[in-house]
């Protein structure tokens, strides 16, 4: 079974990460990066732009903002001959906010 991460926000008191997390879910490139990794685990900023069919820079945009978020982080894994390549991995798999107390 695997490991699932929630994060849980009140309304009340976290506006400002509210606020991150809407900001990088209100894009449809941004939710395209999401789908993508989720079905390709070690998929690299590269083989995203690919399969979206956006340019390198454009993926690298969305991405800063899902990782300001706090969704997803960048791991550095050693790729083919030895070159070192940026996987993102999901920080969370599950965002409750919490509307009253």
């Amino acid at each position: 079974m695997a490991t699932r991460y929630t994060t849980e926000l009140n309304l009340k008191d976290e506006v400002e990460e509210i606020q991150k997390i809407a900001e990088a879910l209100s894009n449809e490139t941004r939710l395209e990066i999401l789908n993508t990794i989720r079905n390709n685990r070690e998929i690299n900023h590269q083989e995203i732009a690919k399969l979206i069919d956006k340019s390198p820079a454009t993926v690298s945009s969305h991405m800063k903002y899902l990782i300001r978020a706090g969704i997803l982080e960048d791991v550095k894994l050693k790729g083919l001959r030895g070159r070192i390549k940026k996987v993102p991995r999901f920080l969370v798999n599950e965002i409750t906010i919490i509307f009253s107390d």
